[in-house]
């Protein structure tokens, strides 16, 4: 049976410079047998992606990645965000749909900064 989790990962302009460090270290949450060889999350700008594939008359400006996941430990995910160093960490951010809810919700991954 399966339980699709659809993900949209936000970070700040600074964590974007170092984006592809950053996803990468992201993305190791995603080396384990739960995950069933699926890849992590992915660039909306992704060099494999048309350019500007995207709605609107603009490039985007921000650095968002997408990744929908069957079963994901969505509390683990958070503690491995919360894990990383980030440059900017009051922007990191997820837009969270499951699959029996009917709207996405916003979850600020590190809320205080100290």
């Amino acid at each position: 049976m399966s339980f699709v989790t659809n993900i949209l990962l936000c970070l700040g302009r600074d964590d974007a410079r170092k984006a592809e460090g950053k996803i990468a270290d992201v993305n190791r949450f995603f080396d384990c047998a739960w995950a069933y060889g699926g890849k992590g999350f992915v660039s909306l700008d992704d060099p494999a992606l048309p350019k500007g594939w995207y709605g609107g008359s603009k490039y985007l400006e921000a650095s968002v990645y997408a990744g929908a996941f069957n079963q994901l430990p969505l509390d683990s995910l958070i503690e491995h965000l919360r894990s990383i160093e980030w440059e900017e960490p009051h922007c990191v951010q997820l837009l969270v749909h499951e699959q029996d809810n009917e709207r996405f919700r916003l979850i600020n991954v590190i809320d205080d900064i100290t």
